[in-house]
Parts: structure tokens; C-alpha cells; sequence
């Protein structure tokens, strides 16, 4: 895992200035911060038996290799929030939607929140209990121990709890100071509230939400981070400008204020970034006038022109202060906790890194629903993020729970609150078994060709007293062995060699490498996940000549249908539908349904042929669609995609993203509210293009070369064809890749093992789809081990 994170930062580092660096890009603009891959692969959550009974079996998330999870609490949860650690070292979480409590409303009582105090005293690794340390809260987001006190943040104050009695439960309470909130009988647009204690200052720190989404506020105090003294004197503004800053925390090296933000609703999924940044006395984040560097709000949005317009001076310098961020991420993904690690369990690469809990995703354009891990510089510059823990989101788009709260444990644990659907606390461990990819699997393969595959498995870290480790690969999805043993070689590698056809089903399949190793306290497993696509290579035919194999068709709500159309588009016979909505709201509906659920990957498009015949549409909300259920239907009328006025056959083809496919579908569906008959033929799923499409032609030449070398491309620019060389002093894995200026590739030219050699390639200037590539400056890059190089060139079409 550490060496795939230094290729990936190696890459990042080699590419031209500006292309990584968040601090390079000019006032009125954005980029979102460069993103690592951690190689993220299933691990089954992990549930002991005394928490069966709350949480769904079969959970998985996704994590970097060698890490492991499991539910360390769920028994009294309801929507566990942020989270802190006693001095005794208990793990405490605000309960914050105990009682009445919705998602996103507090109890109508305001009496419903808790504390709650999570011990593990027989250190198994899961709570023993949940005791209510603390009651009587309107809506708890945070707590935080200072001087053996707990302090808590409501949403209309903050409260120093003390045991007097020493019992861990928190009998006496005063308010330390009063917050911002609405007034009586206005709503409550952003009711949670951040503490976090600064205790080499003697200071805490308040984040405190808007009131609207948008608009210009009269309390100078929302929208605001304060800053009190311990004591709750001194109070202040600290910044400006924060919409709804859930998040806060202290840097461990230099002591600033992080926080996150999250950014108004109504300027699409892709807009405004959330951001992760370093909070500055006195310092100005744009809300409610801009975003990102100094981009300015689309005020062209009508809700958002009365509530600010028109800008003033005083506007125009607060924008010209902010700074850039130090991170950026996708909109509308709700982040919550920031948590620094500063423990020594996890990879080096991770001390001091930022892990953030993203909430939300239904609203973004990316997904969302997990925790995201920030690598930066103490002062926030040269960041990138990955994502480190997701699967929250399962493959049919449904969500299983919304992280929340981070935090570590002295021993290096991760811990991460889901506060909804799934009300538990999870816990991540590295494991002391682990292993990497050394050599991978193919990304995709088609039906129907033989799946030939060298690759190894490298074990990274074992323990030293244990047995010898057992390594088996699940090929069971691809049609092979279930257990298929890999025989261990040098340095504790592994060779997954086999070769299958592949007579599967079209559809993500996974290659799982099983890793055990039996010590005398205990059996160690971990396991490697590679998914390969298994693609149709070619259309598969629903209904042309009579129906596919395994395929049924049905009318209902008024639909009738035969193979005895009168008019035919190919072949023999052609499919006749006689309609007449049974129901006028409802209308009727054609299915065409597979076998079994079929996956979509691996085809672009549904194509059918159309012929309106005698068929006629209403004049008012004419309505014939299609769909790949259940996904998202297409109104073919309202799009223009046929035409009632041509009685004659009519190609459409809509491409497979236009129905917002998470998961199989279970059929083909026209419905709509025709009268008459109409008739279909050539309906089919068509195959995408092989996904190596592009015209490379490879040769090697016999000269033995000194060393490892990217040559220039021969000619450049060019618009036809031109020539690379790479040359390899001996045997070894090489990669050669075509990126675009924003770091993107678009073609992969060669990769796997390669003879010692100078080998020069002809390529034609196409992406991986068989696309042509628009003019422009391209960065090609050779990958040999640890080694890489880059060089640009230029096509010209």
C-alpha cells in the first residue's frame, strides 16, 4: 500500500506546475484538489453478537488493504454525532437524536439529547454498555473534557458539566455561554453547533450556522466561528463567512483551526465545492457572497438576486480577502468531523493527516456517504485527498449510513459515527496481516475469450511467530475454483497464474485473494479484492426474430401484444403492440424481462426500431417512454426522439447513463398512453466498444539499451500517427500512458511484462474508446517499478 500512495504522489509531483498545486490558480476560479488512490477493496463489517439484533447482515464497506472493521457500539444509539474521549479514557458520543428526534429535527420537547459514555473495560474491542452520562439536551452535536470537565455544545449554549461524586455520571450543569439561536416561533435553519478546546491557549471555539441558505445576516455571530476564553469570557468574533462549519479542529503541529464547510443548495449538483481549510483570526470564507477563490455566487438565481443584491463596496473587498482553500472536494457531500491523526499504528503516511466524515451524497455529483482522508503540508499547501473508508452507498443506490463523527483512540483505532439508518459506531483497525497487488488482474475482459492471468500478491507484513501464511484465490465469479491455492515464491511473493473462458454473465465480477495466517493467540485473515468487468463484446438481442433466449414479454394496463406484425424492420417477424389505457392516469406498459437481473455494464445504449402505424397521442401530456427498470424513464416524445407524424420505421437509441442505472435491471419497459397499434423490432442492448480500442503498434528492436529511458515522440507535433520509445535494460513491468492537461488518462499504450529492449510504439491519437482526441498539449508517461518519466506532446488535428 505505501509504495502504490509514493507512485501516485511521484506522478503528481512530475506533472508541469499548476496541474496539483491548489495555490497556483488565479483569483475568480476553483480547482478541486488532486485525488490519491488507496487502493480501496471490500472488508465485511464485522458484528459481534450482541449488536445482531440492531444491525443489517452482510454490510461491507471499502478500505485500504490491510484494514479491518467492526461495530464497536449500536445498543442505545440514535444518532450518535461527534465524539471524545474521557480522561479515564471512556469514549463518549452526543446522542443527539434520542427521544422524539427526526433526522433533522430535534425533539419537540427539546429534552431529547444525550451524552452517552461507551467503556470497554474487558478491552475486547467493543463497548460493554452505553450509560447516559448526561440528559436533557435539545440537540447535542459536540462535547469536548477540559480540565476534567465535560463541556458540551447545544444549539442555544454551551454547558460545563462536572461528577462531583467521581461515578462517571454527570450530575451538576451550568451554562458557560449563551449562542445564537431563532427566535421564538422562527425556524432553525442550521441547529448543531461545534466545540473544540484549545488548551495550550485556554480558549474554545464555537462554530455557529447561518440561518438560511443564502441570504445577508443581522447576528454578526452566525455564520461565524467564536472564540472564548476558557472561562466563557473574552467572547468574539474569530471568522466570518462560514456557512455551516460542522467540523473543527487544532492542527497537532501548528495549533491553527481547521475547519469544514458546507455550501449553499441551488446552484446545481456540481457547485459550490465544499472546502477544508485552515480558519484565520479574523479572516473572511465567502458565504453569502462567494465560493472557492474569490468566485462569486451566480446571482442570476432568483432566490439568491433579491436576498443580496445589489453588492456593495465593502462586498467587493470582503470577496478580494479570501484566500485559497486548502482543499477542495465535490459539492453538496455534507462534511462533518475533522479528525487529525496523530497516533503511530496506521501508515506513516497518515500521521497528522486530516480524516473527514462526509455525510451527504443524494444531491452531489460524486459520490458520496463516507470518510475521505486530507494529506497536506502542517500549513495546508501541496494537498490531496483520497477516499479512505466508502461503501456506505451500496451498488443499488441504497444507503445503509451517513457518517458523522471521527475520531482515534491512544492505541491508533479509528473510530467513525453513523448517526442514521444504521446507528452505530464503527471501528477501523490496521491489521498485522497485509498484503498488496504487486502485479494485477485486467481491469475488463469479454465474454466468451479465454481470461489469461499472471499476477502476484505480495505479503507486506506478517507476523513473525505465526505459521506460514496460506494464500487462496476465490476464482468463482469468473466460473473457475472457488479455492485455488497460490504458491508462494521469493520475497514473499504469491503467483495467481490461471487460465478459464469466460462463459459468465456480463457484469462486475470479483477476484478475491484470501490471506490467513495462524499465530498461537490467533488465526489472522485479511483479503485482497480485484473487480474485473466482464464486458458482452457484442449486442444482445431482446426482441427481433421472435424474443431472445430466456426472455419473456408482457402487456398490462390495456397493452396486447404478438410477433405478427404486419410491418416488419429486419428479419421475419416484428413485434405488433395493440394499446388502449385501461387506466387514463396510469397508462399502460410493454416488458420485456431477462432471466434473471441483468447488469448493464459493458453496454452504451437500448436501440430499438419504431413504427407509429395506426397509433395515435393524446393532444395534451403524450407520453411514450422507455426505461431500464428500475431506473430512470425517458419520455421519447417529449425528448423528440420519435415522431408520431412518420407512419415509418424510426431508429432510436438512448444511451444506458440516461437511466441513472445503481444496480441490475430487471427489464426492458415501454409504457405510455398510445391508442392504436404501434409496432417495435430490433430492440437490443448494444455492446460498448472494447475498452483498448485505440490503434497502437508495438515492435521491439533488437539494441540493448544502458538504461531506463522515455525518448521524444517522433514526429511533434503531429495529426496522423507518431512514434514513442521507451527503453528497458531488463526484464521487467512497464506501463505507458497518455494523460490530458487536468492529469486525466485517455489511453494506456502498453502495460504488463516487457522483454530488455528499446520498443517503439505508433499510436493514432485516440482515447481508450476509439475516440479522436482534440487538439491540444498531451503528457505521456512511462511507469518501470519505483521509476517514471514524463514528456509532452502536441497533436494537431
Amino acid at each position: 500500500m505505501r509504495a502504490a500512495i509514493k507512485r501516485i504522489i511521484f506522478f503528481l509531483l512530475a506533472l508541469p506546475p499548476g496541474l496539483y498545486a491548489q495555490e497556483d490558480y488565479p483569483p475568480g476560479t476553483f480547482q478541486l484538489t488532486p485525488r490519491l488512490d488507496l487502493g480501496l477493496s471490500p472488508v465485511p463489517v464485522e458484528v459481534p453478537e450482541k449488536f445482531r439484533d440492531l444491525v443489517p447482515d452482510g454490510l461491507e464497506v471499502n478500505l485500504p488493504p490491510g484494514f479491518s472493521v467492526k461495530v464497536f457500539a449500536a445498543t442505545g444509539l440514535r444518532g450518535p454525532r461527534l465524539m471524545s474521549w474521557s480522561p479515564s479514557g471512556v469514549l463518549h458520543v452526543a446522542n443527539m437524536k434520542a427521544g422524539r428526534a427526526s433526522e433533522f429535527g430535534p425533539d419537540p420537547d427539546r429534552t431529547g439529547g444525550q451524552i452517552l459514555a461507551l467503556p470497554d473495560t474487558d478491552r475486547d474491542g467493543v463497548a460493554d454498555t452505553a450509560l447516559v452520562v448526561a440528559d436533557k439536551l435539545w440537540w447535542a452535536n459536540s462535547l469536548a473534557f477540559y480540565q476534567g470537565d465535560m463541556y458540551v455544545a447545544d444549539t442555544d449554549q454551551v454547558i460545563r458539566f462536572t461528577d462531583g461524586d467521581g461515578d462517571g455520571v454527570y450530575e451538576q450543569r451550568e451554562q458557560v455561554v449563551a449562542l445564537p439561536r431563532a427566535a421564538e416561533g422562527e425556524r432553525e435553519h442550521h441547529v448543531t453547533r461545534t466545540l473544540v478546546f484549545d488548551e495550550r491557549e485556554d480558549k474554545f471555539y464555537v462554530s455557529v450556522g447561518s440561518t438560511c441558505d443564502l441570504c445577508r445576516e443581522e447576528d454578526p455571530e452566525r455564520a461565524a466561528i467564536l472564540q472564548f476564553n476558557a472561562d466563557g469570557s473574552g467572547r468574539r468574533v474569530f471568522a466570518r463567512g462560514l456557512r455551516n462549519a460542522v467540523g473543527l479542529a487544532l492542527h497537532p503541529v501548528t495549533n491553527q483551526l481547521w475547519a469544514v464547510n458546507n455550501g449553499f443548495d441551488r446552484q446545481g449538483p456540481s457547485l459550490p465545492p465544499e472546502w477544508i481549510d485552515i480558519i484565520r483570526d479574523g479572516g473572511f470564507y465567502g458565504w453569502p457572497l462567494a465560493y472557492g477563490y474569490q468566485v462569486y455566487v451566480d446571482f442570476s438565481i432568483p432566490e439568491y438576486k433579491e436576498a443580496i443584491l445589489p453588492l456593495t463596496r465593502q462586498d467587493s473587498l470582503e470577496v478580494q480577502r479570501m484566500q485559497r482553500p486548502a482543499a477542495l472536494v465535490g459539492a453538496h457531500l455534507a462534511p462533518m468531523a475533522v479528525h487529525f491523526y496523530t497516533q503511530d499504528r496506521f501508515p506513516p503516511q497518515y500521521h497528522h493527516a486530516a480524516f473527514v466524515a462526509f455525510r451527504g451524497g443524494h444531491s452531489s455529483a460524486e459520490p458520496g456517504y463516507k470518510v475521505v482522508v486530507l494529506f497536506a503540508q502542517p500549513d495546508g499547501s501541496q494537498a490531496r485527498v483520497a477516499d479512505f473508508m466508502t461503501g456506505f452507498e451500496q451498488a443499488d443506490g441504497e444507503v445503509w449510513g451517513k457518517p458523522v463523527g471521527i475520531t482515534s483512540d491512544p492505541q491508533g483505532n479509528l473510530y467513525v459515527s453513523s448517526d442514521w439508518i444504521t446507528h452505530v459506531i464503527l471501528k477501523v483497525t490496521p491489521g498485522v496481516l497485509q498484503g498488496k497487488w504487486e502485479q494485477e488482474l485486467p481491469d475488463s475482459a469479454f465474454v466468451g475469450e479465454q481470461l489469461r492471468v499472471l499476477a502476484t500478491v505480495r505479503l507486506v507484513q506478517t507476523d513473525p511467530e505465526g505459521e506460514a501464511p496460506v494464500v487462496t484465490a476465490d476464482l468463482s465469479a469468473l466460473g473457475g475454483p472457488a479455492v485455488l491455492p497460490l504458491p508462494a515464491a521469493e520475497g514473499g511473493e504469491y503467483r495467481l497464474e490461471f487460465s478459464l473462458p469466460l462463459e459468465v454473465a456480463p457484469g462486475l465480477k470479483r477476484v478475491t485473494i484470501h490471506i490467513t495466517q495462524q499465530t498461537a493467540a490467533d488465526r489472522l485473515t485479511t483479503r485482497l479484492v480485484h473487480q474485473i468487468a466482464v464486458l458482452p463484446g457484442e449486442d444482445l438481442v431482446v426482441a427481433g426474430d421472435g424474443l431472445g433466449v430466456g426472455w419473456q414479454a408482457a402487456g398490462a394496463g390495456g397493452a396486447e401484444l404478438s410477433f405478427a406484425a404486419p410491418q416488419i424492420f429486419s428479419g421475419s417477424s416484428a413485434v405488433a403492440v395493440q394499446a388502449k389505457a385501461v387506466n387514463a392516469l396510469r397508462g399502460w406498459n410493454v416488458d420485456f424481462q431477462p432471466p434473471l437481473p441483468l447488469e448493464a455494464t459493458g453496454y452504451k445504449a437500448v436501440r430499438f426500431a419504431f413504427n407509429p402505424g395506426e397509433a395515435t397521442a393524446p393532444s395534451r401530456g403524450p407520453i411514450f417512454s422507455v426505461a431500464l427498470r428500475p431506473g430512470t424513464t425517458i419520455n421519447l416524445l417529449k425528448e423528440g426522439l420519435v415522431d408520431m407524424g412518420r407512419p415509418t420505421w424510426q431508429v432510436v437509441e438512448v444511451p444506458v447513463e440516461r437511466f441513472q442505472l445503481k444496480g441490475p435491471f430487471e427489464a426492458i419497459r415501454f409504457a405510455g398512453n398510445l391508442e392504436g397499434a404501434f409496432y417495435l423490432d430490433e430492440v437490443r442492448l448494444v455492446a460498448a466498444s472494447p475498452r483498448l480500442s485505440t490503434a497502437v503498434l508495438e515492435e521491439r528492436l533488437e539494441v540493448r539499451p544502458r538504461g531506463l529511458a522515455l525518448r521524444q515522440n517522433f514526429p511533434n507535433p503531429f495529426n496522423g500517427e507518431t512514434v514513442l520509445r521507451f527503453e528497458l535494460p531488463q526484464p521487467q513491468e512497464a506501463e505507458l500512458a497518455v494523460y490530458n492537461l487536468r492529469g486525466q488518462r485517455v489511453a494506456t499504450l502498453a502495460a504488463g511484462a516487457r522483454e530488455a529492449g528499446v520498443f517503439q510504439l505508433r499510436w493514432d491519437g485516440r482515447d481508450e474508446k476509439g475516440n479522436q482526441l482534440a487538439s491540444g498539449v498531451y503528457l505521456y508517461r512511462l511507469q518501470v517499478g519505483q521509476w517514471a518519466e514524463m514528456r509532452k506532446l502536441v497533436l494537431l488535428r
